[in-house]
């Protein structure tokens, strides 16, 4: 039985002290800077190598063209092979500019193996001096990361760089008081826009889900009044969900009134006359106009569904059901609409029993 290879983590002192792998595999000398500067990561790195290395021999792979694909010819495969049959059309137009406009650019004539931290340091702080939003920029990162980190696992790069975002506080968003809410609907004409903004503002759908709808997702009758939320719209081509899933809301009695009174002209409630849906861009104008003489300032459809939201966490209704209402992935993304006032706090503890 062959003893285990001996690790070969060094310090070089022509490279500020770094930690690098300096070992010989299969007559070839390899030295690569470890990811992480400790001597147990560094120890770590060069297993990963080996094991990376053995891989590729059993594959019949040379084991040392890891990594030497370039970053261009990689993405093109990544998105046929990947992003395309994965993502909604919206999602992979928006990964396409990313690459367009900033990665390809940066990184699109290196090898993969050369788009290191240092160079994705240079290229966050490249946008951030453009005066790109922080979201946008981190936005980029986190679709740069994911790329190579599909590189790793189809064993064409053999460690993912460590990607530092952007720091950035919760973010802010805006909302319709309930007071606010009655004076858009009533300032809204009767029909098609009522009925769309009444819809909007008491279910905290999505504009591409409420588009999407169909008659035959509604249940207006008996006790439980419901709707069925199990596609969306982007960009004009129809689809699943943002995250795919499926989900019922109950609706208030204005919502059903509306949509009970509300003419049946297609299988689809809001898509056009020619069959085509409305998108935001496309109607924002509209709803400007409501605004304007509801006397509240300029809003985005998407207002109404962080309204929805606000109102409920408001009146204290349980942030899990919130979340399954709004269809989110994940409950940190419905815990930034839950505001906690003093008084809240004080009645939160006053529920604890007494210890005489």
């Amino acid at each position: 039985m062959g003893s285990l290879p001996r690790m070969s983590a060094i310090r070089r002192a022509d490279r500020r002290n770094e930690w690098w792998v300096d070992f010989q595999y299969r007559y070839r000398r390899i030295r690569r800077k470890s990811p992480i500067q400790t001597r147990a990561a560094t120890e770590e790195y060069e297993r990963l190598i080996r094991s990376k290395f053995g891989e590729a021999v059993v594959r019949g792979q040379d084991p040392f063209l890891t990594g030497t694909m370039r970053f261009d010819a990689f993405v093109e495969r990544w998105t046929k092979e990947y992003v395309l049959p994965r993502n909604r059309p919206s999602t992979a137009h928006t990964k396409k500019m990313n690459f367009e406009k900033y990665l390809l650019p940066a990184f699109g004539h290196l090898p993969l193996k050369s788009i290191t931290s240092e160079r994705i340091d240079l290229l966050r702080a490249t946008l951030t001096r453009k005066g790109l939003a922080v979201k946008t920029v981190n936005n980029i990162l986190c679709v740069l990361r994911t790329c190579l980190a599909t590189a790793v696992r189809w064993n064409l790069l053999d460690v993912l760089p460590p990607t530092t975002m952007v720091p950035t506080p919760m973010p802010g968003y805006r909302f319709l008081t309930e007071e606010e809410v009655q004076r858009l609907v009533a300032a809204t004409p009767f029909g098609y826009w009522r009925t769309f903004v009444t819809f909007l503002a008491h279910t905290g759908c999505r504009f591409g889900e409420a588009a999407a709808l169909r008659w035959e997702d509604f249940v207006l009758e008996g006790n439980s009044p419901r709707v069925r939320i199990q596609r969306g719209v982007a960009r004009g081509v129809l689809g699943a969900t943002k995250n795919g899933r499926i989900r019922d809301i109950p609706l208030t009695p204005d919502v059903v009134a509306a949509i009970t009174a509300f003419p049946r002209r297609s299988e689809y409630l809001f898509a056009y006359p020619d069959g085509s849906f409305p998108t935001p861009a496309g109607t924002l104008r509209q709803l400007h106009e409501f605004c304007e003489r509801a006397y509240v300032k300029r809003i985005s459809w998407h207002v109404l569904r962080h309204t929805f939201a606000t109102t409920l966490t408001a009146r204290k209704v349980h942030l899990r059901a919130v979340q399954m209402l709004l269809g989110h992935a994940s409950i940190v993304m419905t815990c930034r609409y839950a505001h906690v006032s003093d008084g809240g706090l004080q009645e939160a503890v006053a529920v604890m029993p007494s210890l005489a």
